[in-house]
């Protein structure tokens, strides 16, 4: 994984959602683009504990929907610990097809979830989304393990992702002390409500404007700082106010230098 510069609350903050008596289970990271959402999710995935389940789902692109998610649930978890979600994902398609069915749960699995959440009028396709989250979350209980689950760029996901995740979800993990979620993203979900706001902490990630932590990162790419009348410091403190601190900037620059001697 690439080095990541400074945020050392954001990666403090997730050092404690990792501690069994943590009792602030969301985890919310909201920031322009470029400013290091996505280089932070992948140390928050690098650095789990090999005892922690991991679900990563980056909502960008729109294209996202709930039956995805759920059908990202069963792979990253593996389908026969999810016993309920599938006996009810079965159950909806029996009651809509008046017959037994049973089928390889990898063939067509996000097709037959999205059937089955579509079915029928509004109030009957939010009990549907209901029953499935709950099925869910009583498989989570009883996997045995920790779940970590990071969302990425919410702001690009469906309306109907959002009004789920906002409140569905994260009400369910406030309330369930074996999951640990992280949104991130331009927006995230609004904490100021009693369901979860409670459990839940925010970062606002800025960007990092000094060089202190910007030098380390350069020696440990192995990049060499051109060579001028003043310092090193002077240098990147040059292109750190050019680029406005942004990490992703500040980072493709670095990965531009030349290679130090002997690397």
């Amino acid at each position: 994984m690439k080095p990541i510069a400074d945020y050392e609350g954001p990666r403090q903050a997730f050092d404690v959602l990792l501690q069994p008596s943590c009792d602030r289970r969301i985890l919310l990271l909201k920031g322009p683009a470029g400013t290091g959402k996505t280089r932070l999710l992948e140390y928050y995935r690098t650095c789990t504990p090999p005892k922690t389940r991991v679900v990563t789902i980056d909502l960008g692109g729109g294209t996202v929907g709930l039956s995805e998610i759920f059908s990202r649930f069963g792979f990253a978890l593996t389908w026969p610990l999810l016993t309920h979600l599938k006996a009810r994902v079965s159950a909806l398609e029996s009651a809509k097809t008046n017959v037994s069915i049973e089928r390889n749960w990898q063939v067509g699995v996000a097709n037959r979830i999205n059937v089955v959440l579509h079915t029928g009028d509004s109030a009957s396709q939010g009990q549907r989304r209901t029953d499935l989250t709950d099925a869910l979350f009583e498989d989570l209980v009883q996997v045995g393990e920790p779940i970590v689950v990071l969302f990425d760029t919410f702001e690009t996901a469906p309306s109907e992702v959002k009004n789920w995740l906002s409140h569905d979800l994260l009400a369910r993990v406030a309330q369930t002390a074996a999951v640990r979620i992280v949104v991130a993203g331009q927006d995230v979900p609004e904490s100021n409500t009693i369901d979860w706001g409670h459990c839940c902490e925010r970062h606002a990630l800025t960007g990092v404007r000094e060089v202190k932590h910007w030098l380390p990162v350069v020696r440990e790419m192995q990049r060499r700082i051109p060579s001028g009348p003043g310092p090193e410091e002077t240098y990147m403190k040059g292109i750190c106010d050019y680029l406005k601190g942004n990490p992703l900037a500040i980072m493709n620059f670095i990965e531009g230098l030349e290679k130090g001697e002997g690397c």
